[in-house]
């Protein structure tokens, strides 16, 4: 009868333990899920479209449409990708799965798209995160038209146009007011922005480098920095400018790249 009693006992303490851990990782899971709907934006639709450059040259091509993607620029989607499809937490192993169970039941949407081979923009919902410059992302290119980036690389405005993307060292930031920002530095630049639409509720990112390594390196500390971001600017927009090292080889190998200005337009 005693050892039944304690068989019973154990499993009650066993299934009150469990029941109040997944208790409190479920309120953690929501502050945390809810803090990060607040950063991208996603609290409404859920979606997040990542669109990458597209590298095909109707000149040099056979087929009337095309579509060609960098390496690291798929890298860069694919890391998105993977910070959606798991709880934004830092927790132990042992409890790792029981919060990433809780965490897909409502996790957000990521849909990969690439830019169209002519101007235009892309008729999709949910938060957009722009990847590459303007130069191949047509969607950045009629963003850019369109005034809503603050920040541009060299080589995307109208005095460096003969300032090719592997030799850009500068971007310009437009402040409110009109004023005119210049951040230069020694090594490449590369962008990361957060603009708020609120007339179309929406949030859309860019994160453009002078080559595509440098922008999957501007992808990357944006997925591993988002929390940073949201601690210093919340649902606020920001722009972002690094430096980053442009070795004669593109790199798979990612290294932290220098903040050169934190900026609120």
């Amino acid at each position: 009868m005693t050892f039944l009693l304690d068989v019973v006992s154990n499993v009650v303490a066993n299934a009150a333990f469990w029941l109040l851990l997944g208790a409190t990782f479920w309120l953690v899971s929501r502050f945390s899920q809810a803090r990060f709907n607040r950063f991208f934006g996603t609290s409404s639709t859920g979606r997040v479209v990542v669109v990458l450059s597209n590298l095909w040259k109707a000149a040099e091509s056979r087929r009337p449409v095309g579509y060609t993607i960098s390496l690291h620029e798929s890298l860069a989607g694919q890391r998105i990708n993977a910070l959606l499809a798991a709880a934004p937490l830092r927790l132990p192993d042992a409890v790792r799965g029981l919060v990433d169970a809780l965490w897909l039941r409502s996790r957000t949407e990521c849909v990969l798209e690439v830019s169209p081979p002519t101007g235009g923009d892309l008729d999709v919902t949910g938060t957009l995160i722009v990847i590459g410059g303007s130069g191949r992302n047509s969607v950045r290119g009629r963003h850019l038209e369109q005034g809503l980036p603050r920040a541009a690389l060299v080589y995307e405005s109208p005095d460096g146009a003969q300032v090719s993307p592997s030799d850009n060292r500068e971007v310009i930031v437009r402040r409110s007011g009109g004023d005119i920002q210049r951040i230069r530095s020694q090594q490449g630049v590369a962008i990361i922005e957060k603009v708020i639409l609120p007339e179309h509720h929406r949030t859309v990112f860019y994160c453009a480098g002078a080559r595509s390594d440098s922008t999957w390196i501007a992808t990357e500390y944006l997925v591993r920095h988002w929390r940073r971001l949201d601690r210093e600017f919340g649902e606020d927009p920001f722009v972002i400018c690094l430096a980053v090292p442009l070795p004669d080889i593109y790199s798979a190998d990612y290294h932290e790249p220098i903040v050169l200005a934190t900026i609120r337009p």
